[in-house]
C-alpha cells in the first residue's frame, strides 16, 4: 500500500535534492582542482642559471632542510 499523495511529494522533494548534491560535489571537486592545481606543461632539457653580470651564483650555505611542524593548538 502507497502512502498518500501528500506524504510522497516531501519525499520525493528530498530525494532529488540529495540526487542534485551528489552531482553537484564531484562537480565542486573537479572545479576547484582544476583552478588549485593549474595545469603545467612539460618543458624537455634541464633547467640552468642565467649568465648575470654578478657572476656565478653563490654555493648554498646548507646541504639539508629540517621542516619541523610543531602543533600545539590542542588542550
Amino acid at each position: 500500500m502507497l502512502p498518500p499523495r501528500a506524504a510522497r511529494e516531501p519525499r520525493q522533494s528530498l530525494v532529488s535534492i540529495l540526487i542534485l548534491a551528489n552531482v553537484l560535489v564531484p562537480a565542486a571537486i573537479v572545479i576547484f582542482a582544476t583552478g588549485f592545481f593549474p595545469y603545467k606543461p612539460f618543458l624537455p632539457g634541464l633547467a640552468q642559471h642565467d649568465s648575470h653580470e654578478y657572476g656565478e651564483p653563490a654555493a648554498a650555505p646548507f646541504d639539508r632542510l629540517i621542516l619541523m611542524v610543531v602543533d600545539a593548538l590542542r588542550r
